[in-house]
């Protein structure tokens, strides 16, 4: 191939910068041309014979609207525009990622779902049909849906006061154990906080995911919060952007206005659905109170759990027995083991690190306790990771 393909990347977007990582190296193993990144998304495009193609990971519509009568392949990435008849439309797998977020709240006991929309965007719409998708699957419903008003200052830093009159509004109806899924963090973002301004005491039993895992990208301590997030195969649709203009090139047809869906999304547990969900909110409670203690390399104690709690020991194990059908003993060995498991599986840190952080004596006490739990010892968890990232 001769010429160049530009690919328009706006620097202030960090997901942006993963999927122009990812088909740059794609793109060069397959030969191609040279490309040039624009980073003003703000210039129409025109027609330039030695350009051979296009992708657009930008949320613009004037970008977009210039391109319509461009006689080059375009390939269209943005997600909160609906697809368009003038691009091939690559899109994350809305299903793959409403099943993620439907199955770990179901796992986590939670029976009221609810969706936070992020209107206007297209993307809010398909992951609403994706999770409500997802549920019906499993015999279950989507319980309502809540929407934010929109609003000029999108610093999520702040929010605005209407945002708390609107979370009084939506609790006087909700469960303080619902289950939610976000169409993004950011509005997810916005709910927890508003919803620690009105009733705080929700905060420790409500669960809450979202998507894109933006806050795990911020350099901002002030945006931080511990959400469990979806993470897009952001990665894979830069390669799969790749591939199609390639095909493209190769005289392969790719109709205009199609659209590709990516999969391989994985969800990062976080704080925000680290309890488990019954009739008995104050075990909801503690559970998630539990969870925050372990993964901040904590292992509580009953005493601990019982100052926190006010109540007596008896009643505490009684209320694990009956709603976990499990001791509580067991409950937290058990959370320690899974933490032990995100650190075999997202660090290199050696097994005897990993069993000193998880509040082990040894590496043979985490493998003796791992292995009755996930049924494989930590070296072959591990062997798994490896396997996988080589495949």
């Amino acid at each position: 191939m001769k010429g160049y393909v530009n690919f328009i990347a706006p620097g202030s977007l960090s997901f942006v910068s993963i999927i122009e990582q990812s088909f740059k190296a794609h793109w060069h193993k397959l030969g191609g041309v040279p490309i040039h990144i624009i980073r003003d998304s703000a210039k129409p495009l025109s027609n330039d014979p030695d350009c051979i193609g296009i992708v657009l990971p930008i949320n613009n519509e004037n970008i977009l609207r210039s391109a319509v009568g461009l006689k080059i392949p375009i390939i269209n990435i943005s997600e909160r525009l609906p697809p368009t008849d003038c691009a091939v439309n690559i899109r994350y797998d809305s299903d793959d990622i409403g099943t993620l977020a439907a199955h770990h709240l179901l796992e986590g006991g939670y029976t009221n779902f609810y969706f936070l929309e992020d209107r206007p965007a297209a993307f809010s719409e398909s992951r609403l049909e994706g999770f409500s998708k997802a549920l019906q699957a499993k015999g279950k419903r989507l319980t309502g849906t809540f929407c934010f008003k929109k609003r000029a200052n999108m610093n999520p830093a702040h929010f605005l006061a209407d945002e708390v009159e609107q979370m009084r509004t939506w609790i006087q109806s909700a469960s303080p154990t619902a289950a939610i899924l976000a169409a993004n963090d950011l509005v997810a973002l916005r709910f927890i906080r508003a919803l620690r301004a009105c009733e705080p005491d929700w905060v420790d039993s409500i669960a809450l995911v979202g998507v894109d895992d933006d806050f795990s990208r911020t350099d901002d301590p002030a945006e931080a919060e511990p959400i469990t997030s979806v993470l897009p195969n952001f990665s894979g649709l830069g390669v799969k952007a790749a591939e199609v203009l390639a095909s493209i090139h190769n005289g392969n047809s790719h109709r205009k206005g199609s659209v590709i869906k990516v999969s391989g999304a994985k969800l990062i547990q976080r704080e925000t659905t680290g309890g488990f969900s019954c009739q008995d909110v104050m075990l909801t409670r503690i559970t998630r109170w539990i969870t925050k203690e372990i993964n901040a390399g904590r292992s509580p104690k009953v005493p601990e759990i019982l100052a926190r709690f006010p109540m007596s020991e008896r009643t505490l194990c009684g209320k694990f027995q009956k709603f976990k059908g499990e001791s509580m003993r067991d409950f937290i060995m058990q959370k320690r083991v899974q933490r032990a498991a995100r650190l075999l599986y997202d660090s290199d840190l050696s097994i005897s690190e990993i069993a000193q952080l998880c509040g082990f004596n040894k590496h043979a006490d985490l493998t003796e306790r791992f292995s009755k739990y996930m049924g494989q010892t930590p070296s072959d968890f591990r062997k798994q990771r490896i396997t996988v990232e080589t495949e």
